[in-house]
């Protein structure tokens, strides 16, 4: 059968459906997927004969169900694509464009159909919480009542997978800014969608995301969505969404910043090191440290969507944008972690020549972390708490500064270096090398110098397993407290409490130790500078007994790897590890360091194998799932 007598045939029976039959014997869908079947089996010269017929039925799509609109919107798409060129007749070139437009407008009024006006002055639209019905709806698109409602996902999905391919055939480089007009249209049912994420929301919100990502690989569109995607990046509520979104995102950040390089200065501007023009008169540091955090949380993740080297140029002032964070005035943990974070993308993203001059500080910040681990699962650092905890006077021991005290006594003082070294000094008086592995949980205290004394008889014993369980439960209900408490008031040394069981802290922690996994798992060739420095986090390559050969004569029966010494003061305080995976959490937070045993004690005694290190593409997606915060449920 000829195509022009089918599409001729089709129209008849669409309009005699809509005349005279009930909805439940709606004929519209069947016949018109029939016609789009055909279709990708016609050829090209034919299809473009038939075009008085279809421009007949084209024009009865805004009248049809939704779901016969967006198989219309496919058959049209068919037909531009097929063809591939304008139209002879320019007149039918300009009927081509004018039905493209009313049926994607269609579509966009159906996508649409979930949201509602919010304030009465302007039209300001946000996502429906509950369904509304078309009697107490003031839509001008809602004419198809709950029924448009729920084929709002629908229509965005279909946008997605149509609509840029469809518009960049259809509309000639002559004729790029009629597009703009119609995707500013578009992008007022759309973007409600991506300023909601919530729970209810996560499946329109894929695909406005899908949708966006597509529109944003054509650069003439970028007029119509620059601002909004812009805006969206810079939103306080960015990151909660789901992987898939996250991908999709990462697609239209590049596109933002790569069709316009200026864009990137300007990201650059807002991470400056004081954020108080933003802020006002009665905002707090913590809300400062906050936003900055956020911000360089956010300059992470448009690292992460670059190219290789995209962004090299601007290395010196990314150095100096993380080396300012650094050097705040009290330690800010939520701030670091977010340094951490930036390291392992800049690791990832830039070649090894253009990132050199950042090792000594990504060094530095780790071996100061590892310090405050070291000291906090140190048994004088117990001992402190306890007595304060007991309303006695804290004591603390005599080369370890207070476990109450943030990292600045690491940092920033002429005696920075000399406190590091002598809270060192006290986990280094005897090798530990040979007590790792050892059934014996009292070889390992003798490994560390240290005497343990029982709870009531004073007895050099260790603590049963018992009292390894309650500290670990204590350890957490300490957490749960110290999260809903203000950081400032948690790190002073008068209050008794131990900071770095606090949310942030532990944040910090987990931050540092995924920077190491991911400079051990990444290939040396990548982190040539890394090499030198791996001796003192876990030792040679063939394992963390062979340290010793790295070091010079006089130091190499006193040192031991920081990994190695965490792992035994773990050991020590939890008890051996019964895990036999030795993975990270997956997520960004922790509970308690207790989380980080299994990886500890692996790394600690050599167990990594070799045959299992992650890929590229692995060290990747962990990044990307840090980026991820939990979708709240409205």
């Amino acid at each position: 059968m000829p195509i022009d007598t089918l599409v001729q045939t089709i129209h008849m029976v669409i309009k005699s459906t809509t005349i005279n039959m009930e909805p439940s014997m709606n004929m519209e869908v069947p016949v018109l997927e029939l016609l789009l079947h055909y279709i990708q089996l016609t050829p090209s010269t034919a299809l473009a004969e038939s075009w008085a017929s279809l421009l007949l039925l084209f024009r009865e799509g805004p009248t049809l169900t939704p779901p016969s609109q967006f198989i219309l919107l496919a058959i049209l798409s068919q037909f531009v694509h097929k063809t591939n060129q304008p139209l002879p007749d320019k007149r039918d070139q300009k009927d081509l464009q004018d039905i493209t437009a009313k049926l994607i407008e269609s579509c966009a009024s159906i996508a649409g159909a979930c949201l509602e006006q919010t304030t009465w002055l302007r039209r300001n639209l946000a996502v429906k919480e509950d369904e509304l019905s078309s009697s107490n709806s003031d839509r001008d698109n809602d004419k198809f009542g709950s029924t448009a409602a729920q084929y709002s996902v629908q229509a965005l999905s279909v946008l997605a997978q149509l609509l840029a391919p469809l518009l960049d055939v259809t509309y000639g480089s002559q004729e790029k800014e009629r597009v703009n007009a119609l995707l500013t249209t578009l992008m007022y049912n759309v973007v409600p969608y991506l300023k909601n994420h919530s729970q209810r929301n996560a499946v329109s919100f894929y695909a406005c995301s899908t949708l966006l990502a597509t529109l944003s690989s054509f650069q003439y569109t970028r007029k119509a969505w620059k601002k909004d995607a812009m805006d969206l990046l810079l939103d306080a509520a960015f990151f909660q969404m789901e992987l898939k979104c996250l991908r999709a995102w990462q697609s239209i950040v590049d596109n933002l910043m790569s069709q316009e390089p200026a864009t990137f200065r300007d990201l650059m501007t807002r991470v400056s090191l004081s954020q108080s023009n933003s802020l006002s008169i009665f905002s707090n540091k913590e809300q400062e440290y906050e936003q900055r955090a956020l911000l360089l949380k956010k300059l992470a993740f448009v690292i992460l969507c670059s190219e290789t080297d995209q962004f090299h140029k601007h290395i010196p002032e990314i150095t100096e944008k993380l080396s300012e964070s650094l050097k705040l005035p009290t330690s800010v943990p939520g701030v670091q972690a977010q340094v951490f974070l930036c390291f392992r993308v800049l690791l990832l993203r830039m070649s090894p020549s253009n990132v050199t001059s950042m090792w000594p500080n990504i060094v530095s910040e780790m071996v100061q972390v590892f310090l405050l681990m070291e000291q906090d699962l140190s048994p004088d650092t117990d001992d402190n708490r306890r007595n304060q905890s007991s309303g006695g006077r804290a004591t603390p021991p005599e080369s370890v500064s207070s476990p109450t005290s943030p990292l600045p006594h690491y940092r920033g003082t002429a005696g920075s270096a000399g406190s590091a070294s002598k809270s060192s000094s006290v986990l280094k008086k005897k090798p530990w090398r040979k007590s790792r592995g050892s059934p014996n949980n009292y070889n390992v205290a003798q490994a560390h110098g240290i005497e343990t004394v029982g709870a009531a008889s004073g007895a050099g014993s260790l603590q049963s397993s018992g009292e390894i369980t309650t500290s670990s439960q204590e350890s957490c209900r300490d957490s749960n407290r110290l999260s809903g408490l203000d950081w400032t008031w948690v790190m002073s040394s008068s209050n008794g409490t131990q900071p770095s069981q606090h949310p942030h802290w532990l944040q910090l922690q987990l931050a540092a130790v995924k920077l190491l996994d991911f400079a051990l798992n990444l290939p040396a060739e990548r982190l040539p500078q890394f090499q030198m420095y791996r001796w003192a986090f876990v030792g040679s390559a063939d394992g963390a007994s062979d340290s010793s050969d790295h070091l010079p004569s006089h130091s190499s029966e006193d040192f031991v790897p920081h990994v190695t010494r965490i792992a035994n003061l773990m050991d020590l305080k939890f008890g051996p590890c019964s895990t036999s995976s030795p993975s990270l959490p997956s997520n960004s937070t922790i509970k308690s360091l207790q989380d980080l045993h299994p990886f500890f004690s692996h790394l600690g005694v050599g167990l990594q194998d070799p045959t299992k290190t992650k890929t590229i593409q692995d060290l990747e997606k962990d990044i990307e799932v840090d980026f991820l915060e939990p979708l709240p449920l409205k």
